[in-house]
């Protein structure tokens, strides 16, 4: 394989664990960021290239009523994607690599990719040595 795309979306790391964001109703948050997850999720089954892994990262300190709809959304979409509970690059690394190039992209819980999205990035993506990694704040 000459490379491995994998797409990275934060859904709501950091918000049990801190919450940097300062959200005041976690529970009013999660329960809006779920109807816009499912777009998003839209968004990645209509690609027409599915050559790609997404990851999913949650807060490991989620209440499991809210990791239960978060997996069942997940597991309603034929597309390939993983649930972790850490930041993507920690996931990234202890990962074997099987391919000679990695594609990342960022795409957060409420978005959505237009459907010929990944098809555009792997057309255009070039073979150079290029390393950068994701640093969290």
């Amino acid at each position: 394989m000459k490379f491995k795309h994998y797409i990275f979306t934060r859904y709501n790391l950091g918000l049990y664990s801190g919450n940097p964001y300062k959200i005041e109703d976690i529970d009013k948050y999660m329960t809006s960021r779920l109807n816009l997850f499912y777009t998003h999720l839209a968004g990645l089954e209509e690609q027409t290239n599915q050559n790609f892994t997404s990851l999913v990262c949650i807060d490991p300190n989620t209440p499991e009523h809210y990791k239960d709809e978060i997996v069942e959304a997940i597991t309603s979409t034929p597309c390939d994607i993983k649930l972790i509970t850490e930041l993507p690059q920690d996931w990234l690394r202890r990962q074997p690599i099987e391919a000679e190039y990695l594609i990342t992209s960022r795409l957060d819980n409420d978005d959505y990719y237009l459907p010929k999205f990944i098809e555009t990035i792997q057309t255009n993506f070039k073979e150079e040595r290029f390393v950068y990694d994701i640093v969290h704040t």
